[in-house]
């Protein structure tokens, strides 16, 4: 097989390994299945030959687009329009036809002489309405609501912008409702002085009769400019610092528009400040829409007659974004720079001569980002700095110019960088600081990144992607502006109707981990002296025409690398290698023809190896291997290896160190092995349980996944492999109603240490809002149970984003970590508390940016934390290291005092009005430290049936009920004799522990004595939703402390209201109330499963949870 066929069949491995193939598991097509693959017959391989070299290449930081490489990416700009228009009320005027003149659009005016010195015919400045004035705000506190370790807030609203001025103070403008004011969108401007640290209110912009929509900001000398629409029309307006003056001017009529402003800043050598006003406009009588240009030379006291710079062909906009200022060095040059979407999806960059305006209104017009059949662009921002020239779309392609606009980009007009494009990058916004540091901000899926670049080398030097916010509700919109040494950005919440503010560093991130060979599937093993040798498939016509294995080594916890040994075969490619390092060598495994080898190579000399086959040719073949780990004391190390060939499953042992290999076995029976996950299918483990002659039992613990989608772990004596018993740890649900899935799972990962098994996997949830999650499970006691009541665990991650193919790992100690990829990114956590439902560290980055990963491997030497992994488009191999991370431990177990189990209470008359139940516990104490709360909850009858009536949140270890709130929630439950579990939590805000056992309580009750002294919560609350997944019909609990008003919505993931739950005043209290997935037309969404929002809010009370819908 040639080396091209042989990457191939890589890359179509790694379709297989999606499983994508496997969704349909009663009814699988094997032949069709195993037709996927490179069908050939393998020729027989000669000798392996081991040859010492090494090459170590650097990866480049930015990509120019090829023709091959270039993917269409959809069209999300009108459905985005059509959201904004539907959250702010508004109708569209106009329909818009689908982009379809796919010519480059070039226009160009008449180059004429310039005229420096001139009057600017302009509009009078106009008051939109009496009321339409701005008023002063009063100063507002945040400290009751900044988010700890999150932005900070700033308002209520939506498409925030901001501008920084001479003085690094800060201004941002937002579209929000002040309800002291008026009834109506109102424009709120908002102000720091202190450098984004915190935040009062400047002035509100309103009027009585009408909506103000979509500001944009820009700062002069004195005085802020604020551009936006008002009921049809184009306005800009000028405040003072001092509010002691400001002034509207109505710049033009429209049916919808949104404007972009800025000025010839600061940082310019310029005398006067001249402001630059662009504004899309679309007609609704003809259909058509245009972009225009406004000049003020005074400061926004006065503003020139409009120019139209477009021929009806303008189809979106960066609102806020969307116009620079550019000048060459010598100031002889000046230009505004507008950038919008025509009708054929290209980015169009009008560049207008500054003194041409009012006057011979010259412009020149060029498609710098040009779609063709395959692609197209959204509306562009744009930023300038003297004569450099910054142009940025959606998705996420990058263009440059360095001669104010003549020339640009290189080979292909344009840069991009590479990255998932089944997760959308979209909306950048682009900014220069003063002193030419650029940087941007974006939306990925509801959550904001930034990237900068202080270098000034534009294709080079860019900073790693940095997450700004992550996890919003839907985000609208974002900006930025640079100074002070801070990247500033804003952004909304548009879902909750919350703006935020960030600041952030100027400083590059240093790259995550090193690029060090190219290559695919790398896998990582760690030797008893702490070096690190990674196997890989390799690519190098210098050593073979077909691809081959590579081990590289580590003398210095991956800072450098060299190669160690390399494996090549004179007839056919190695592929999918495993690696196990012991005393004085390495033992691996590797494909050649479809047939497994395995065998070992000496550390101290790499020419003394050997290689055995372990099995016959077949279609395909792939495996893991694995020892009893130094660390376990063993006199003796042994080595086991896993694989499949073909549709069966396989396991061979090697007592002699790689020397020679037992006969392989077949752990499954009718050839019905689907697949393995490659190199993480094995491990060994010792149980805490003793044979007839008081040995420890040792086995080996082999996952696989069968056709039916079964996940299983067999367990093998390694004595005497014939003996091994196979278990389903964890079975996919099918629903044969529907005759679809409801959730299914890759094949899983098997990690070890002693007789505790890690067993990690992916969990495919089907349906509409469908996505896919880490589902692990562990055992303690060597594989003899598992999990809890429901079998395996799951982290309830992002569904726009799929977490992918786990690999868990020990180290020495017991720590336990694992990687994963999230889209085209790596992460990884680590638990060293022993605490495995618990303890865990958050989810950490690795790597960002990458194209297609095939593969992850890690290991965990002393304190630190080593993945490995590839960039399978491009054929990189990467290491990183990382500190271990220590995660929350939850409050210890504690025991309750009173009442006593099976206590029993009578309330009548003589005593409902002073009688008080008492309920004590011990204290909870945290290992980490952390203060600790406690929640007292009561259940009418068994606990597990989860009937929930009264939960008491309290930092106190006791409780004081009175006998009259009892009575008046028996009154409200319509009973006279209450029996009921009760049991109390501790929490630490992360975790919390269950007390270490429920009790049972009675109570007797005479009705009718129910008083006005209600108990109520002492806190707002919203809980999980029961049953959870559910279908048809959950119930959503509530707490009120006090009597407010009150919603609670349901939306799904893009934001959109599906049912108005709640929308009414109520009295304090706990609350139910059921959703029997219904919209708010009645019409029942259960076709539309997946996960679902329900937010709760209340006065300043805001919380949102997620609930799972099945078909």
């Amino acid at each position: 097989m040639d080396q091209e066929n042989a990457i191939n069949k890589l890359k179509s491995f790694m379709d297989l390994n999606q499983i994508e193939r496997s969704k349909n598991f009663p009814d699988v097509d094997k032949e069709k299945v195993l037709n996927k693959r490179v069908g050939r017959i393998h020729p027989t391989p000669n000798q392996s030959n081991i040859q010492n070299d090494g090459n170590i290449k650097a990866s480049s930081t930015i990509s120019t687009r090829s023709e091959s490489s270039k993917k269409k990416v959809k069209n999300s700009r009108q459905k985005k329009r059509e959201l904004k228009k539907t959250v702010l009320n508004r109708s569209i005027g106009s329909t818009y036809g689908p982009v379809n003149d796919l010519e480059t659009a070039m226009r160009s005016s008449e180059n004429r002489s310039r005229t420096h010195n001139r009057e600017i015919v302009s509009p009078s400045p106009n008051a939109i309405q009496q009321d339409g004035f701005v008023n002063p705000r009063p100063q507002i506190e945040f400290s009751n609501i900044n988010l700890s370790d999150r932005s900070l807030y700033l308002s209520d609203g939506y498409f925030p912008q901001i501008a920084i001025n001479e003085e690094n103070e800060l201004y941002a403008a937002i579209t929000g409702y002040d309800e002291q004011f008026s009834d109506s969108l109102s424009i709120i401007v908002l102000k720091s002085e202190d450098g984004g640290s915190t935040w009062e209110s400047f002035v509100t912009i309103y009027s009585q009769s009408g909506n103000l929509y979509d500001p944009d900001i820009e700062t002069l000398d004195d005085r802020i400019l604020v551009a936006n629409e008002y009921e049809g029309q184009m306005q800009a307006l000028y405040v003072m610092y001092d509010n002691s003056n400001y002034a509207f001017s109505s710049i033009a009529d429209t049916d919808f528009g949104l404007a972009s402003i800025v000025s010839d800043n600061f940082y310019y050598p310029l005398e006067t400040t001249w402001t630059y006003l662009t504004y899309y406009s679309e007609n609704y009588s003809n259909g058509t829409a245009d972009m225009y240009v406004s000049l003020s030379t005074d400061q926004g006291l006065t503003w020139s007659e409009p120019i139209q710079i477009s021929d009806n062909d303008a189809y979106w906009v960066s609102a806020g974004n969307s116009i620079a200022y550019s000048m060459t060095d010598y100031n002889i040059n000046e230009f505004c720079l507008v950038g919008w979407m025509d009708n054929t999806g290209s980015a169009i960059l009008s560049r207008i001569d500054i003194y041409d305006i009012g006057y011979y209104n010259s412009f020149t017009s060029t498609s710098v980002l040009t779609s063709d059949s395959d692609y197209y662009f959204s509306g562009p921002s744009v930023a300038a700095y003297y004569q450099d020239i910054f142009v940025s779309t959606e998705v996420f392609w990058e263009n440059d110019s360095s001669d104010n606009g003549e020339n640009w980009g290189a080979d292909y007009s344009w840069y991009y960088w590479q990255d998932e494009f089944s997760v959308p990058d979209i909306a950048p916004a682009c900014a220069f600081g003063s002193d030419g540091t650029l940087g941007f901000s974006w939306s990925k899926a509801n959550n904001i990144f930034y990237r900068v670049n202080t270098s000034q080398d534009w294709l080079n030097n860019w900073s790693l992607e940095t997450l700004v916010e992550g996890d919003l509700g839907d985000n609208y919109s974002n900006a930025c502006v640079i100074g002070n040494d801070l990247f500033h950005a804003v952004y909304d919440e548009g879902g909750y109707e919350t703006v935020y503010y960030k600041e952030l560093s100027l400083e590059p991130a240093p790259p995550l981990s090193n690029n060090f060979a190219e290559g695919y599937y790398p896998q990582v093993s760690l030797a008893e002296n702490g070096d690190i040798y990674v196997a890989f498939t390799e690519v190098d016509n210098s050593i073979s025409d077909y691809l081959f294995v590579s081990i590289y080594k580590s003398e210095d916890d991956g800072g450098s690398w060299e190669r160690h040994s390399y494996v090549w075969d004179s007839g056919s490619s190695l592929t999918f290698p495993d690696i196990e390092v012991l005393e004085d060598r390495y033992v691996i495994t590797f494909e050649s023809g479809g047939a497994m080898l395995a065998g070992y190579v000496m550390l101290s000399d790499p020419s003394s190896y050997s290689f055995s086959y372990i099995s016959e040719a077949a279609d395909y073949a792939y495996g893991s291997i694995i020892s009893d780990k130094f660390y376990y004391g063993l006199d003796e190390t042994y080595s086991y290896v896993s694989f499949i060939a073909g549709a069966n499953v396989f396991y061979s042992t090697s007592t002699d160190q790689g020397a020679t290999w037992s006969s392989a076995v077949q752990l499954n029976t009718g050839s019905d092995a689907l697949d393995i996950a490659v190199g993480n299918s094995v491990a060994y483990s010792v149980s805490d349980e003793t044979d007839a002659y008081g040995y420890y039992l040792e086995s080996c613990q082999v996952g696989w996944r069968s056709t039916d989608g079964n996940l299983h772990l067999t367990d093998v004596d390694v004595y005497d492999d014939s003996n091994f018993e196979d278990q389903i740890v964890m079975e996919p649900s099918y629903d044969n109603n529907a005759g679809a899935w409801e959730y299914w799972f890759y094949p899983p990962s098997v990690g070890a240490y002693f007789n505790r098994i890690i067993y990690a996997t992916t969990v495919v949830w089907e349906g509409d809002g469908g996505g896919k999650d880490i589902a692990l499970t562990f055992s303690s006691d060597n594989g003899e149970s598992w999990g809890d009541e429901y079998g395996w665990y799951y982290w309830d991650e992002d569904f726009e984003f799929p977490d992918e193919n786990p690999v868990s790992t020990f180290g020495a100690d017991g720590e336990v970590g694992f990687v994963w990829i999230k889209g085209n990114y790596v992460y990884y956590r680590s638990n060293i508390s022993g605490d495995w439902l618990n303890g865990w560290s958050d989810e950490s980055l690795v790597d960002n940016g990458l194209m297609d990963i095939y593969q992850t491997g890690c290991i965990i030497s002393g304190n630190q934390f080593h993945a490995v992994y590839d960039e399978g488009e491009n054929g990189k191999v990467f290491h990183g290291s990382w500190d271990l991370v220590i995660g929350n431990s939850a409050p210890e177990t504690f025991d309750l005092l009173s009442p006593s189990n099976n206590a029993t209470l009578d309330i009548d008359e003589s005593n409902v009005e002073s009688g008080v139940l008492d309920i004590t516990w011990e204290a909870s104490n945290d290992p980490d430290g952390d203060d600790v709360s406690y929640q007292f909850v009561l259940y009418s009858g068994n606990w597990e049936e989860d009937n929930l009536v009264l939960q008491v949140n309290t930092d106190d270890t006791f409780l004081s009920l009175p006998y009259a709130a009892i009575a008046d929630l028996l009154d409200d439950l319509e009973i006279t004799t209450f029996s009921g579990d009760w049991t109390v939590y501790a929490s630490d805000g992360e975790d919390e522990t269950r007390a270490s056992e429920i009790r049972m309580v009675t109570i007797n009750y005479e009705s009718g004595l129910s008083t006005d002294n209600s108990f109520s919560p002492i806190n707002f609350e919203l809980n999980q939703n029961y049953p959870n997944p559910f279908n048809p019909v959950t119930e959503i609990k509530y707490g009120l402390p006090e009597d407010s008003y009150v919603k609670v919505t349901v939306y799904d993931l893009l934001g959109n209201i599906i049912s108005n739950l709640i929308n009414e005043r109520q009295n304090a209290g706990f609350k139910i109330i059921e959703w029997d997935a219904t919209n708010n037309q009645g019409q029942s969404v259960s076709v539309s499963a997946g996960v679902y929002l329900y937010s709760i809010e209340s006065g300043e009370f805001r919380q949102t949870k997620k609930m799972i819908l099945l078909k």
